[in-house]
């Protein structure tokens, strides 16, 4: 079995684009793409994608081998998650009006079959998503919640005294 890696989290915007502010040689990926040219965003919500809330995120030492998969039915590409050297990001989102929050989560696909054989992604990918996963649990996340997900300090303290719901789904 392929063997995968990840984080829900409950964070708001500012907190994520903080932290990815300060990560040397990240490149963030908006989603989708309209042609084949993969562009790379500064920060968060610095361009407008679309969907907002998917970026798939790289260091610029793999950035080269990302792959793209056309979804014809939509037009568009979309970085193929599977075979490149990505961790896939889904932001949170914020109701204020509804004073809900859902969960985030960050994804790394570590392993994958390609024609019935399992292929690793390359070892040195792999030890910078390890240490990205480090730093993200260790500077984002300051408690975990009764499903073990990650809840961040700025989350933890309006959540105790703004009655905001957190939603997994």
């Amino acid at each position: 079995m392929a063997s995968s890696k990840q984080i829900n989290y409950y964070a708001f915007f500012d907190e994520i684009n903080d932290f990815l502010s300060q990560q040397e040689e990240l490149c963030i990926i908006g989603l989708p793409i309209y042609n084949k040219e993969i562009k790379t965003v500064a920060s968060l919500g610095s361009a407008d994608f679309g969907w907002g809330l998917q970026y798939r995120l790289t260091n610029r030492e793999f950035f080269d081998q990302v792959n793209l998969k056309f979804i014809e039915e939509q037009n568009y590409y979309l970085v193929d998650s599977l075979r490149s050297p990505v961790i896939d990001l889904s932001l949170c989102f914020f109701d204020k009006e509804e004073k809900y929050l859902r969960r985030g989560r960050i994804y790394l696909q570590k392993e994958y079959y390609d024609d019935g054989v399992l292929k690793s992604k390359d070892s040195g990918f792999l030890a910078w998503a390890d240490s990205f996963f480090k730093q993200f649990s260790q500077e984002i996340c300051s408690r975990k919640d009764e499903s073990n997900d990650f809840i961040s300090n700025q989350v933890a303290k309006i959540v105790d005294v703004d009655s905001i719901k957190l939603v997994s789904n």
